[in-house]
């Protein structure tokens, strides 16, 4: 049975939340940067603000670029590449992660603060769980859908909330938070801690407007779900 969409009403428009992801996105780099100031820590070098300031323009593109409002103007302009924008999507957002992921290599080539071999072997233990997460999460989705291949034509009637969609509403990005975990573990410091921050604001404003857009597409059902499980992190966040 169809949902009744009428009855749901948005808080915000697409416009005002890309304003806001831009907005979030800088008071998140006034606070780390207050924040390592306050503790007296060292502070980030130029190539290490440089190289955040990278992740957030990928960030925040990457969201824009996935928005309603804009692929609904880029449809407008050229009909024909409806099919294809998914591709397209993934092929930008790709190449775009190249060069950030051979700087972030270059940032890590010099490192030499590393923990005892013992915390970073446990540290891998979120790596792997995360790897099984996602494995899992995507049982529940077409791979074929998601990288842009087949494009369904309508919205699916039923919304899928078993297997990992029991326990967290976003189970890959929680995939990701396990592996940041990691990352600051292997890698700790001001710069690990930061990106950790940076990537968990993308996540959630990212989410956020994922919803935005099922609550649109399933309604009451979705209002429902999302009211007994949790967006992350399971049981907490």
């Amino acid at each position: 049975m169809a949902c009744k969409r009428s009855s749901v009403r948005l808080r915000y428009s697409p416009l005002k939340k890309t304003a806001n992801c831009g907005l979030f996105c800088l008071y998140n780099f006034c606070f780390i940067w207050r924040c390592l100031s306050e503790n007296n820590r060292r502070m980030l070098s130029q190539s290490e603000w440089s190289l955040l300031a990278g992740w957030a323009v990928y960030f925040t593109v990457h969201s824009i670029l996935a928005s309603d409002k804009v692929k609904s103007w880029f449809w407008g302009k050229f009909p024909s590449s409806k099919k294809w924008y998914r591709i397209g999507y993934n092929l930008i957002a790709t190449l775009a992660l190249l060069p950030l992921l051979y700087f972030q290599l270059i940032q890590l080539s010099g490192f030499s603060g590393f923990l005892p071999l013992p915390i970073r072997l446990l540290a891998l233990i979120p790596a792997i769980s995360a790897c099984w997460i996602c494995k899992a999460a995507f049982r529940n989705y077409a791979i074929t859908e998601f990288l842009g291949i087949y494009q369904q034509e309508k919205t699916p009637i039923q919304l899928t909330t078993t297997g990992i969609n029991r326990l967290v509403r976003h189970p890959l990005y929680f995939g990701v938070v396990l592996i940041m975990v990691t990352y600051v573990v292997w890698f700790p410091g001001n710069f690990s801690v930061a990106l950790f921050l940076l990537t968990f604001a993308y996540l959630w404003i990212g989410s956020g407007w994922e919803e935005t857009k099922l609550i649109r597409q399933y309604g009451n059902s979705y209002l429902s779900y999302r009211s007994k499980v949790r967006r992350i992190i399971p049981f907490l966040l």
